[in-house]
Formats: C-alpha cells, structure tokens, sequence
C-alpha cells in the first residue's frame, strides 16, 4: 500500500523572525531628498545676460547684412562686366563696319555712281 503523504520535518532551529519595520516618517523622507535652493538672479545678471543675447543677435544680423551686401556688389560687378564684355564686341565690330566703308575703292565706286570723275587736279589729301 502506498505510504501516506508526510510531510518533511521540519529543523529543530529556532525560527528568525525579521525585524518589524516602523513606518517611515515624512521627516525621514525629506531629509534624504535633496531641496536645491532656488538660484535666484539678481538685476545686473539679468541685465548682463540679456545684454549678451543682444549683443550675439545684433553681430549675427551685422554679419548676414554684410555678406548680403558682397554677394549683391560682386553681383552688380558681374553684370557689369558682361555689359562692357558686350560693348567691347560693339565696338570691334563698328570699327570693322567703319574701315569697310571708308575704303578707297567703295569711295571711288560710289563717285562714279554718282556721276564724278577722278582728274588729277581735283585730288586733295587730307591728313587726320
């Protein structure tokens, strides 16, 4: 037959009884906390630091008007550059246009169209 269920014996040491713990006390509590005190600033910080964000702010602006002001010369200089590149081509060829039709023999074709006549008496150099 089977053997009842017995359970094990238990030692015959005297069972530890732990300590009862007592409620902590909100004093306890707020001793262990650390309460930072309050930093407060007095005027002249308050009056240095909002000096100084002024300060950072006003060079910050200075410095972007600035580099907008060269960007918009070295802009204007560009431009300007490229109307006198356009210029110059202007004038080369009006200048080729000019010793075209200043030529001796479209001067005597044109004289002879119009009816005058080349006589060597009538032949005057003029120097420029």
């Amino acid at each position: 037959m089977a053997e009842p269920l017995r359970k094990p014996m238990q030692s015959m040491e005297p069972v530890r009884q732990q300590p009862i713990q007592e409620p902590r006390k909100t004093e306890d509590i707020a001793r262990r906390v650390a309460v930072r005190p309050k930093y407060r600033l007095y005027p002249f910080e308050k009056f240095l630091y909002s000096a100084m964000i002024g300060g950072i702010v006003l060079f910050g602006s200075v410095t972007i008007g600035a580099h907008n002001e060269a960007y918009n010369v070295s802009r204007d200089l560009a431009k300007e550059n490229q109307v006198t590149q356009e210029m110059k081509k202007e004038n080369e060829r009006l200048q080729l246009e000019v010793t075209n039709l200043s030529s001796p023999e479209r001067i005597y074709k044109i004289a002879k169209e119009q009816g005058l006549d080349m006589r060597k008496g009538n032949i005057k150099v003029i120097p420029k």
